[in-house]
């Protein structure tokens, strides 16, 4: 699943409509995890825009011809509203200004990537709009001593995991388009939507 949606940032396929959240205890590789499919990008084609600020005027213009927009450390009340994440994700045109600007309309065909500590809850989503686009991958997994080169030693693997990448996109296309989601996956997104539900 994770080599599917990575493979699936190499591209402008905006079909699928899915982005990933990484959830995990600190020093558990998410960070690193992002970083490397950033290195794999490219910085040219990628935003940082936090899920809290997405929503704001000036926001959605940085996500303009990205391939990729990923921010580490979610705040958990970013989900308080969670519209324009389904706009986004949902293939309808964006409207964005920059300051000094003209307002555009646009396509954004950025996947997204974030991340956190806790499993954040959605209090506003009332249909299974925002869940159906959301993939979980748990990291629970803290290593007893933190590798400090490891960032670097991946990044000479890089053209490894490009390839395998590729491989696992050229899977979700034979596939239909579907993704190879995991039962933890699965279970990470139905327990997020019983937790949000306030009955």
């Amino acid at each position: 699943m994770l080599l599917q949606y990575a493979g699936l940032c190499l591209t402008k396929d905006t079909r699928q409509q899915k982005f990933l959240l990484l959830i995990g205890a600190p020093g558990s590789g998410k960070s690193t995890l992002i970083r490397l499919i950033e290195q794999m990008v490219g910085a040219d084609n990628t935003a940082n825009v936090s899920l809290a600020t997405l929503g704001q005027r000036f926001a959605s213009f940085g996500l303009m011809g990205k391939l990729l927009n990923s921010c580490a450390d979610l705040e958990l009340t970013a989900l308080e509203d969670v519209s324009t994440v389904k706009r986004l994700l949902g293939e309808d045109t964006i409207r964005a200004e920059a300051k000094g600007r003209d307002a555009v309309s646009f396509h954004s065909y950025a996947r997204m990537i974030f991340s956190t500590n806790e499993m954040p809850l959605v209090r506003s989503e009332r249909t299974n709009g925002f869940f159906r686009r959301l993939l979980i991958l748990r990291m629970d997994n803290t290593p007893e001593r933190r590798a400090v080169d490891l960032f670097d030693r991946l990044v000479e693997e890089l053209p490894y995991f490009v390839m395998l990448s590729v491989r696992a996109l050229e899977r979700l296309y034979r596939n239909g388009g579907y993704f190879a989601e995991s039962d933890n996956s699965r279970q990470a997104v139905a327990q997020m939507r019983c937790d949000s539900d306030s009955v």
